[in-house]
């Protein structure tokens, strides 16, 4: 589905499909915010656009413009799709997303996280596919570089922090698989800025086709 310069196009969905043939095309309008909880899908163009989501299970799918995105909570699905260098903002913060459900951690809930040890999200997770490293932006709230998780204890990872894991997700479990640092396809960025506690975390995020060796940050809490 294609989406003409100077419009963005909006769908509400269900998960029971009810409104699958619903769609909106709203002309002129470049600045989408959603309300409420319902499912939400929204397409944009190749203009700037800027996205806020709802408390919904929102789906956005960027055009090739310098577009910014905040999903807002539950697990929201993202994905970048420019087609020139133009560098995108995600924005992500405490309490973004749903809780992890469990973790599986060879050293026992109060042990060091590990090398093969997992996390489930048992109810979603928000996940940004088609992120570039060194062009597009993720911006988190807290300040400084980003920390790995590995060897911090389970329940009680370092406060107010920008945690990664390399690893590998599988979106038909959501369970992400933790590997060594810069060893993964993918990266499980985690906020702890409320959370320590690795398993019922609501502020995960997923950069899929990611490797965290290649993420650095940038003026204070951006990520690139």
């Amino acid at each position: 589905t294609s989406v003409a310069a100077g419009t963005a196009m909006y769908t509400f969905n269900t998960a029971s499909a009810l409104f699958a043939s619903t769609t909106d095309t709203i002309t002129n309008v470049e600045n989408v915010t959603l309300a409420g909880n319902g499912v939400n899908y929204v397409q944009m163009n190749d203009s700037a656009n800027t996205v806020v989501g709802g408390s919904g299970k929102d789906t956005i799918i960027a055009g090739g413009g310098i577009d910014s995105i905040d999903a807002n909570d539950d697990a929201d699905t993202i994905t970048l799709t420019e087609t020139t260098s133009a560098a995108d903002t995600v924005i992500f913060a405490d309490g973004d997303g749903v809780a992890s459900t469990a973790a599986t951690i060879a050293a026992g809930n109060a042990g060091a996280i590990a090398a093969g040890d997992d996390v489930t999200f048992g109810n979603g997770v928000d996940t940004v596919t088609g992120f570039a490293a060194a062009t597009d932006f993720l911006d988190v709230s807290v300040a400084g570089e980003i920390t790995t998780g590995i060897g911090m204890t389970e329940n009680a990872m370092t406060a107010t922090k920008t945690v990664y894991f390399s690893g590998s997700f599988n979106s038909a479990t959501n369970v992400f698989t933790i590997a060594a640092a810069g060893a993964g396809a993918d990266t499980l960025i985690l906020d702890t800025t409320t959370d320590r506690d690795i398993i019922g975390t609501d502020s995960a995020l997923v950069l899929i086709g990611v490797n965290s060796a290649d993420l650095l940050a940038v003026d204070g809490t951006q990520i690139i």
